[in-house]
Order: structure tokens, then sequence, then C-alpha cells
């Protein structure tokens, strides 16, 4: 399987075009898919003014970036509810956590059977429920990095991607003092 195509401006910008001719240029440029930042807005199923100010703060940093496009703001905001998600199975699973840690030390200080048994009891309850707890978390973590790479938002995903760099002034002939120029 062959690497994948590159844009034509980060073929220029790498130096390496001279094996293109101006007719490939044109119709590599045509087939492209053009990245419009326009119309980025949060979308309807983030429904808190939180929500909705977060995706405007990562929607920027991305923009500034060069990477956010109007497509992407589904993406983003599919982030936004996975890290939401992620946050609150957080904080049941530190609660339930809480609770069994005094269950624990209730049971070492029973004082008969009956009530230790209860209290055991008890334990396996919660025991379940944080497992359960943290199973959600870590598939919430799963969606949420997905999402992250998806939109460069990783050190992993940022590295893969490969940005043209801006039009910089011709670098000056060293030379040129000699020929007169």
């Amino acid at each position: 399987m062959g690497r994948p195509r590159e844009p034509v401006k980060l073929i220029e910008a790498k130096g390496k075009s001279h094996h293109l001719t101006k007719e490939d240029k044109k119709e590599r440029e045509q087939q492209e898919v053009p990245v419009v930042a326009e119309n980025i807005r949060p979308p309807g199923f983030l429904t808190t003014k939180k929500q909705e100010e977060k995706f405007t703060e990562i929607a920027n940093a991305l923009q500034a970036m060069g990477i956010m496009s109007d497509a992407d703001c589904d993406v983003l905001g599919r982030y936004i509810c996975c890290q939401e998600d992620w946050l609150k199975y957080g904080k049941l699973v530190k609660g339930v956590t809480n609770k069994l840690e005094k269950l624990v030390k209730k049971s070492l200080a029973a004082i008969d059977e009956k009530e230790e048994a209860a209290i055991e009891n008890r334990i396996e309850i919660y025991t379940a429920h944080l497992k359960d707890y943290e199973n959600l978390r870590s598939k919430a973590f799963a969606k949420c990095q997905e999402c992250a790479g998806l939109l460069g938002m990783t050190i992993t995903s940022r590295g893969k991607i490969v940005m043209p760099k801006k039009d910089e002034k011709p670098k000056e002939n060293k030379f040129s003092q000699f020929m007169g120029v």
C-alpha cells in the first residue's frame, strides 16, 4: 500500500515539486478538499453554555493552528460530551471509593458477626458499582482520546500533521555581489 497523497502546497513547501508539471499541479489542486473555516459554530447537541464556551475556546485554538474546518464541528462537540462524561464518571468513582474506604474501616471495627456480615454485603455491592463506573469511565476516556486524536489535540496526532510553511522571502544569493546584481 502506498503512502497517502500529499497536498500540492505541502510538496511545494518541502521543495520537492520539481516532478510535477503545471498541469499536474493544477489537476491535483482541483482534486484536493479545501479547508473551509467560515462557519464554525457549536453543534446543536451541546446544550449548556459551559459546553458552548469550551467549544469556542478549543475551536479558536485549533483555528489558530490552521487545522479546524467547518466539517470538524461535530467531532469537537462529541469530544466535549465525552470529556464531560469522563469527568462525571470520575466523580462517581471517587465517591464510591470513599464510601468503600469508610465501610472497610467500619467492618474492621464491627462488634458482632451479624453487623460485620451486613457491612461486607454492602462492600460487595459498592465494589460491583465501582467496577461498573470504572468501566464506563474507561470507555468515555477512550472515546474522548479518539476524538482528540481526530482533531490533532494529542501530542502523537499533532506529530503526524504536516503543515506547509508560510511563504518566506527568498534567501539572498551569497554570490550576488560578484555578479553585479
